[in-house]
């Protein structure tokens, strides 16, 4: 059954075109993801099906009676309730039962019997409403996103806007619509919480359509993918894994196509040029059929591809000594609050170290101590020889406002010619009235990217990032992801993004409480580990550094290792090779012979690696 139907959806803000002639439906109970680069109409369809736009041409259609829960990726809220009234006031009619049930009990007490029938009749009505479950059900949804039980009665106007968000998401659960609409709904939790999304989402029987840059967290729930590209939408039957190899795999063969039927166009027209010279009339004849058939042939276009991506190259800088950074009893209080408790670890030569943990734990701060920014309560840490660090700040705050674009990379870089400042800030999307806007008048994702061109200008060899990947799209992730995989030197970095922790960390350090867990390994091994041991793991907490777990991997690797590793292997050949061909296509455009046989090998290892896909999900085994 079909709950949301869009048939031919146009929108535009003033000039510029955002969606154009957009056709999609989803049935009910599908969970999609819509993914597409920043800007390109995400929030902006969201906006459309829930009524807050309007569509220029085109019309959406809901089914009768559907109950619609929207989050926006910026939720206002502007109430003086505590924050338990403000989620369950949705509950007005139970809260009245409440009261009258309340006024029947007093009453009862005081001895006035015949009322019980009455009271009675009240309570199985509360009951059959969900009555006595609501209220703890918003308790366990906000202690779930991150409230605690003391914080209920604190005013929603003292919440920040992350706590907002949270606030608005748990409300709109608490009412359990028939159609569940997220823009963005991981952007303010922290791990725990989107964990606790992600298994809630995964259970759920409504339909879920979600806008995320959370690959990590589509790849968990989505069944369904959109993809907004080029002003209009594609659908592709699988989660964010699937889609990534089937785009390809659909423009591998598009482009095939376009490159035959040019090749075939350029042979027909020479031959008509040929019989044109010659100037028989049966070569005159011949020209006129083989124009005709020209003229009736559907042409194929050449499939669209946006080249307008970041480049992330980082300057190979001499090396740093074997111990890079040394922490020794760190300590930090923020008030009476204890935000890092006798923290030690060690860190060296190309760690690839990622820093886990709640919102608050002191992850953040951690990297503010040691790049001088605040300073600890007590403890000390020192950087050892040689080692030169670039600092990546979520909040950007060392960029200045008052400079233009190009002021504040040449302000930083003032020997570098002119021509490299704009060629690095064309790197990260700044065309050439980019870079005359000021500083403070930037997105947050202009800024991010103006952080990451000073980063690839600097002699480096240490990078500390702090949530890196919070206002790249899926793009612009991927290709960071691959620059960190290539730089030389060492990385520690905070983040909540699953799918960049796993792809990029060697080593893991979770902040739990004010205890801290040390393991080797990327994020699915440090899970496997938790899940394989159903034991409590505290005393592995505050451990000295170089956590061993070579007995559990032993262990887990016996259980049909032969047949994991084997798949394993032979996804990461196939992905390899079909990469390689990509790289050889992209770059061998007009050799139509050397193309057309990259074209013919990508389809079989496509197919292949499809194969592969499905049997490693049957072995619930990570790609």
């Amino acid at each position: 059954m079909t709950i949301l139907s869009c048939n031919n959806l146009s929108f535009s803000y003033g000039d510029i075109n955002i969606l154009n002639n957009v056709s999609f439906s989803i049935e009910k109970e599908s969970k999609a993801a819509i993914i597409g680069s920043n800007g390109c109409g995400k929030s902006t369809l969201l906006k459309l099906i829930n009524g807050i736009e309007t569509p220029d041409d085109g019309n959406i259609f809901i089914s009768k009676n559907t109950t619609i829960g929207y989050l926006p990726q910026h939720v206002e809220i502007d109430s003086q309730k505590s924050i338990l009234k403000e989620i369950t006031d949705g509950y007005s009619d139970i809260i009245k039962i409440e009261k009258e049930i309340e006024a029947l009990r007093s009453n009862i007490e005081k001895g006035n019997t015949d009322l019980i029938d009455n009271y009675n009749i009240l309570l199985n009505k509360l009951i059959d409403s969900g009555g006595l479950e609501y209220q703890n059900r918003a308790k366990s949804l906000l202690n779930s996103l991150g409230f605690k039980n003391e914080d209920f009665n604190t005013s929603v106007s003292n919440l920040s806007g992350g706590e907002r968000t949270r606030l608005y998401l748990a409300k709109i659960l608490l009412n359990n619509p028939d159609l569940l609409i997220l823009d963005e709904p991981t952007n303010h939790l922290d791990l725990n919480s989107i964990q606790w999304l992600e298994s809630l989402l995964k259970k759920s029987k409504q339909t879920i359509i979600i806008v995320s840059h959370d690959r990590y967290f589509l790849n968990q729930i989505s069944d369904i993918t959109f993809e907004i590209s080029n002003h209009n939408i594609t659908k592709f039957n699988g989660n964010y894994d699937y889609y990534s190899v089937e785009k390809q795999r659909l423009y591998n063969i598009q482009l095939h196509n376009y490159f035959n039927q040019q090749k075939e166009i350029t042979r027909i027209n020479n031959y008509i040029m040929q019989q044109k010279a010659w100037n028989r009339e049966r070569n005159i004849r011949a020209a006129e059929s083989r124009q005709k058939m020209l003229e009736k042939m559907d042409i194929i276009d050449e499939p669209y591809k946006d080249t307008s991506k970041i480049k992330f190259i980082f300057n190979n800088s001499s090396e740093s000594g074997n111990d890079v950074l040394s922490v020794i009893n760190l300590n930090k209080k923020i008030g009476d609050k204890i935000v890092i408790n006798n923290l030690s670890f060690q860190v060296k030569k190309r760690d690839r170290l990622l820093i886990i943990g709640k919102n608050g734990a002191g992850k953040s701060t951690l990297l503010k101590i040691i790049n001088g920014i605040i300073k600890q309560t007590s403890g000390d840490f020192f950087f050892g020889y040689n080692t030169k660090i670039g600092y990546y700040d979520q909040e950007n705050q060392q960029l200045d406002d008052n400079n233009t674009v190009i002021e504040e990379l040449w302000s930083t870089f003032p020997r570098l010619p002119l021509y490299d400042i704009r060629k690095t800030l064309s790197y990260f999307l700044f065309n050439d009235e980019d870079i005359e806007k000021r500083v403070a008048d930037l997105s947050g994702g202009e800024k991010a990217r103006l952080t990451f061109s000073k980063l690839i200008l600097s002699d480096i060899n240490v990078l500390i990032l702090d949530e890196p990947t919070n206002h790249l799209d899926m793009r612009s992730k991927d290709i960071l992801e691959e620059a960190l995989l290539s730089f030389n030197g060492t990385i520690i970095a905070v983040s909540h993004d699953r799918y960049f922790i796993n792809k990029v960390a060697t080593r893991i350090i979770s902040f739990n409480d004010n205890q801290y867990f040390d393991f080797k390994g990327n994020y699915q091994e440090y899970l496997d580990y938790l899940n394989s041991n159903s034991i409590d793991h505290s005393n592995d907490y505050n451990s000295k550094i170089n956590i061993q777990h070579k007995q559990y991997k032993d262990k887990n690797n016996r259980t049909n290792s032969y047949k994991i590793n084997k798949l394993k292997e032979q996804y990461s050949s196939l992905v390899n090779k079909i990469e390689s061909n990509n790289k050889l296509i992209n770059n061998n455009s007009s050799d139509y012979n050397l193309l057309q046989e990259l074209y013919n090998q990508n389809a079989s290892l496509e197919e292949e690696l499809l194969v592969c896909m499905e049997e490693m999900e049957k072995q619930n085994i990570d790609y």
